[in-house]
């Protein structure tokens, strides 16, 4: 199971509060992955992944693995673009994780 940290309804309400991404309609976890707990989430404005770094990742690397990410997705390459919030900080904090 790739779900290590559970995130209830309102700890998800709360935490979209912070982006213009809309209300969940849908949240749910994925099976997939090895490290890190990975939801996917479908709000009222799209869908999106919520990936919560478990303590195996070092988290001084997660700006720059952000920006990487963000780098690739402006150059056209299909890879995940990190959503920021309405502070423009993509990197946020979520049950701890």
């Amino acid at each position: 199971m790739a779900v290590y940290t559970p995130v209830t309804a309102a700890d998800l309400a709360g935490f979209l509060a912070g982006y213009d991404i809309g209300h969940a309609t849908s949240f749910k976890g994925v099976a997939e992955g090895v490290s890190n707990s990975n939801f996917l989430l479908d709000t009222t404005k799209g869908r999106y992944f919520l990936t919560l770094y478990e303590r195996n990742i070092d988290i001084a690397d997660l700006p720059w693995f952000l920006a990487l990410m963000t780098h690739l997705a402006d150059k056209g390459l299909p890879v995940p673009r990190p959503v920021a919030d309405r502070n423009g900080v993509a990197l946020q904090t979520l049950n701890g994780r």
